[in-house]
């Protein structure tokens, strides 16, 4: 068991490394009610680390964000990262590329999420402002509002092919800017189920 003083003096280490943030962090912690019911009453739980930003998420991610750091503080102007076998090195190359992206995108704009308060991640500007666009012209003024999913669905033929082509990491964008809407009271929840959204 790892007692309160190792985990100090690993959060001080830590701290003393070159980082730069790449992922939205603390990623939640989900109750999977229905899976626990099917198999007779368990209360289980999911950390979902396929929120963090990067594809899948979780270690990988975070483990970057100390490689890009210290990448970033020796001036380097290429990054190369991989393992040895071909299948390993491609799942390594795809989070490393957005995380490369990330760093060269220069103008960002803080988002807020409201499930988390206090908690605040920088995105891409361009892409907040037009996912803000589009979300704020589907999801309507009027009750009952609008589902997750008719949001998702709706937002598809708004969206800029050049930011999110054939809609492609067009949910991970809507869920951020949505999380973040909400925050500032430009778009509210209900409580019914299933969870609908309309504008004030």
């Amino acid at each position: 068991m790892i007692d309160s003083e190792s985990i100090g003096e690993l959060n001080n280490r830590l701290d003393k490394l070159p980082h730069t943030s790449l992922a939205i962090l603390p990623t939640p912690i989900q109750m999977l009610r229905n899976f626990g019911a099917c198999l007779g009453g368990p209360e289980l739980w999911m950390k979902r680390d396929d929120l963090t930003g990067l594809e899948g998420g979780g270690n990988k991610t975070r483990k970057l964000e100390y490689v890009v750091g210290d990448a970033i503080q020796q001036g380097a102007d290429m990054l190369v990262t991989g393992w040895v076998f071909n299948v390993l090195s491609s799942m390594n190359l795809s989070y490393t590329s957005p995380g490369i992206k990330e760093m060269a995108s220069t103008d960002k704009i803080e988002v807020e999420n409201i499930n988390c308060p206090g908690l605040t991640k920088n995105v891409d500007a361009r892409k907040y402002e037009a996912m803000k666009k589009v979300l704020l012209k589907v999801v309507p003024k009027s009750d009952p509002g609008i589902t997750q999913k008719e949001m998702l669905e709706a937002i598809l033929p708004h969206l800029p092919q050049n930011l999110w082509p054939g809609g492609s990491k067009s949910g991970w964008w809507a869920k951020t800017v949505q999380l973040d809407l909400e925050a500032k009271d430009l778009l509210l929840r209900t409580k019914s189920k299933p969870l609908r959204w309309s504008r004030p």
